[in-house]
C-alpha cells in the first residue's frame, strides 16, 4: 500500500513538472519584457548625432520600436523609414532590413545619411528616463534621443 502511495506521488510529481516552461517569451507571443517596456511604443526624436546636436528641421528626426511585429517605425528629417528590431538581454539591440523612402530634400540629407547608418550599425542601448542613447560596442554614444509624448 506504501509503494502505491509513493508510486502515484512520484507520477503525479513527474506530470507537475513536465506542465512547467523556463522557456522565455517568443517576440510577438504577447509576454512583455522589462526592457521592451522601457523602449518601445515611444517617440524617440532624436537629438544627438555622432557627437553633434541635431539642428531643427522642418520635420523630426524620430524612431519609434512598435511591440507589434518588433517593427521600426520613422522619419530621417525628409524621408519615412521603416524595418525590424531585435531586443536581447544586457540592452543589446538590432535593427535589420532597414527601408526609407527617396524624397530629395533640401536640407538635412547629410544627417538622415548619418541616421540610417548608425541605425544599421548600432548593437546596444541605455535607457534612463526619457532618454535614449545608441551604441556601438558600448563605446561613444552614436545617437542619442528624447521622448516625445503626444497631448
Amino acid at each position: 500500500m506504501k509503494s502505491l502511495l509513493f508510486a502515484g506521488l512520484a507520477l503525479s510529481a513527474i506530470i507537475i513538472t513536465g506542465c512547467a516552461t523556463d522557456q522565455a517569451p517568443r517576440p510577438g507571443s504577447g509576454a512583455m519584457t522589462s526592457h521592451e517596456a522601457v523602449i518601445t511604443e515611444k517617440y524617440w526624436k532624436l537629438v544627438e548625432l555622432n557627437g553633434h546636436p541635431v539642428e531643427p528641421g522642418p520635420n523630426d528626426t524620430y524612431i519609434t520600436l512598435k511591440r507589434d511585429g518588433q517593427r521600426l517605425i520613422g522619419s530621417g528629417g525628409c524621408n519615412r523609414l521603416g524595418g525590424t528590431y531585435t531586443l536581447g538581454a544586457m540592452n543589446w539591440v538590432r535593427f535589420s532590413q532597414i527601408v526609407s523612402t527617396e524624397m530629395a530634400c533640401t536640407q538635412g540629407m547629410e544627417t538622415e545619411t548619418q541616421f540610417l547608418d548608425v541605425l544599421n550599425n548600432v548593437d546596444s542601448y541605455d535607457v534612463k528616463g526619457d532618454r535614449l542613447v545608441l551604441n556601438k560596442a558600448r563605446m561613444a554614444p552614436l545617437a542619442r534621443f528624447e521622448a516625445v509624448y503626444m497631448q
